[in-house]
């Protein structure tokens, strides 16, 4: 008996084979830092119907036999078996209202910079983010420079993460971008509004956190 479309929310570890129907939305290359001209694999957003939106990875050895496969505004009706690690992606949107300092991890064999911050929404529910390298740097650099108002941030293809059975949110390292406070995107003017039609919703003071909120990877 033929498959039936699975959406992407669905995906789990329980069978090895699904069938699905996505729109591959985003594909990139991704180097070797001592070799720039060595590809070492392939990364893609793919989105279904429902707009519930998933990255696929092509490790070097098999670009050759899917690679092809992953073209921009095509879509796909499969998933090779070999496909058993599942990463969902979700947009954020939110007041910083906590921030802890910078610090330095290791993973993968490198030193890497780190930093957790606290999101509220305009249901007063507080999410908790972690930001890696680059994306650390900026967001951490521009809050100690803005001493006024508010600071919105939208976080695009975020990572959700679940630790210790809480849910929080981090950057990947090649798809996310993020928004600091750009009045021209509707969505940070309209959060704003919400800030002032929303009962007992004023801008706070963003509070230092002591502990890191992230330990996981």
């Amino acid at each position: 008996m033929p498959l039936e479309y699975t959406p992407l929310s669905q995906l789990n570890a329980s069978q090895k084979e699904w069938k699905i129907r996505v729109l591959v939305s985003w594909v990139w290359n991704y180097y070797s830092k001592n070799k720039p001209e060595v590809v070492l694999g392939m990364e893609a957003i793919l989105v279904d119907e429902k707009g519930e939106r998933i990255q696929a990875s092509v490790k070097q050895k098999l670009i050759k036999k899917f690679g092809r496969d992953l073209k921009e505004g095509e879509y796909l009706d499969y998933l090779p078996n070999l496909c058993s690690i599942f990463y969902f992606y979700v947009d954020i949107l939110g007041e910083i209202v906590g921030m802890g300092e910078i610090t330095e991890r290791k993973y993968a064999g490198h030193s890497t910079k780190l930093l957790d911050i606290q999101l509220r929404d305009l249901s007063e529910t507080i999410i908790e983010c972690t930001l890696w390298e680059n994306h650390a740097e900026d967001v951490h650099s521009y809050m100690k420079n803005n001493k006024t108002g508010p600071v919105i941030l939208i976080g695009s293809l975020m990572r959700t993460k679940k630790f210790n059975g809480k849910i929080s949110v981090q950057n990947s390292r090649f798809s996310t971008k993020l928004f600091l406070n750009e009045e021209d995107i509707d969505e940070i003017s309209e959060f704003k509004k919400g800030m002032v039609n929303t009962d007992n919703l004023a801008p706070c003071t963003v509070t230092q956190m002591v502990k890191p909120t992230s330990n996981k990877v």
